[in-house]
């Protein structure tokens, strides 16, 4: 393993471990919410929900199953009552690595014959609503270098913060896997497990550890 930091060593490696970085971005292209369908499964200790996006419909979320169950009216109804939260959810395949890291944080930790780890922080974007919690994350991106590709993304807090007055976020930890798929000829997201400790107004824990796994990506 390579123990370096990115920039530590000769230009031309540099030039090599940024050039790398920038051949997994081209081949992982960002498609939206306009283009793609796709499936969902949730895991928390609220239980099992099943929902599928379906991409430029009327309603473009519906409840599949709760607990590998047909859901119930009142299951539904509240479902519905939730629809404008739903629609706040980033699109899987929205994931622009070119958009993603700055540049001149780059760095590359390790690597060895089949992967390289680069760890960067995040760009700045104004049209994002939660921007301010964004600048308090760093990213690792973990890749293949024999096929070009991503494998892992993490997305974590490196100290807690307070957002707010009245809330504090103790531990944020966001880990993408992705696979090649094979009709789609990109790299789409496999999975998402997160992780969330915080207080509000300070006596008041929250916590949150979810599982999303995605599948039946159908794209036009």
């Amino acid at each position: 393993m390579l123990a370096a930091g990115l920039f530590l060593g000769s230009t031309a490696y540099a030039n090599e471990a940024i050039e790398l970085f920038e051949q997994v971005a081209l081949n992982t292209p960002a498609l939206d919410e306009t283009q793609c369908s796709y499936t969902t499964i949730g895991f928390s200790e609220d239980g099992v929900l099943e929902e599928r996006f379906t991409a430029e419909a009327t309603d473009a979320w519906q409840l599949i199953k709760v607990n590998s169950t047909r859901p119930s009216a009142e299951a539904i109804e509240d479902y519905a009552d939730a629809a404008k939260q739903r629609q706040r959810r980033s699109h899987p395949l929205a994931f622009d690595l070119a958009k993603l890291a700055q540049m001149d944080s780059l760095q590359m930790p390790a690597e060895d014959a089949e992967t390289a780890t680069f760890t960067f922080l995040l760009r700045p974007d104004e049209e994002r609503e939660n921007q301010e919690f964004l600048e308090k994350m760093s990213g690792t991106l973990i890749v293949s270098k024999t096929e070009l590709r991503p494998l892992t993304f993490i997305l974590e807090t490196s100290e807690p913060f307070s957002p707010a007055p009245t809330f504090k976020i103790k531990q944020f930890r966001q880990e993408m896997t992705f696979r090649y798929d094979e009709t789609l000829l990109t790299s789409v997201v496999a999975e998402i497990k997160t992780h969330f400790r915080g207080k509000a107004f300070i006596f008041k824990t929250i916590k949150d550890d979810r599982l999303v796994k995605f599948s039946d990506y159908n794209c036009h």
